[in-house]
């Protein structure tokens, strides 16, 4: 039987999915950015870690394109971790995403690997659109 594809299915085929990692100590966080990726079709939330102890394990196990993470961890330096996850995982892209506008830390962010840095209150769309643009860089 022969189905003729919607419009998303045709999208869908053609375009890979973007997996996300998101690793944030705020549940409330984890759960906004998993309902937010939900939203779109070709962005496929894979998993979350609530602290980055065991992002690198993650990324063996559930290879994601785009790793979502929090700048403001408290029990992990988070620019070091960065920087072994990209010296690790170099197909894997980071996005830094904080409450904060520490210029001193967003930069040491980015110096460790990662493609930008978000604030937590940016526009669902925004989130979502810098997912896909740091996902066709490792592509």
């Amino acid at each position: 039987m022969n189905k003729k594809l919607t419009e998303d299915e045709q999208v869908m085929t053609i375009q890979k999915l973007v997996r996300v990692l998101v690793i944030d100590d705020s549940e409330v966080m984890r759960q906004s950015l998993q309902q937010v990726l939900s939203a779109f079709n070709d962005l496929l939330w894979v998993g979350e870690s609530a602290d980055g102890h065991d992002a690198l394990d993650l990324c063996q196990e559930l290879h994601p394109d785009v790793i979502l993470i929090d700048v403001g961890l408290l029990h992990v330096e988070v620019s070091k971790l960065i920087y072994s996850i990209r010296d690790r995982f170099s197909h894997t892209q980071i996005i830094g995403i904080t409450s904060f506008e520490d210029r001193f830390t967003i930069d040491q962010i980015l110096l460790a690997g990662a493609a930008l840095c978000l604030s937590k209150d940016t526009n669902v769309a925004l989130i979502a659109d810098s997912v896909r643009q740091v996902a066709r860089v490792a592509n």
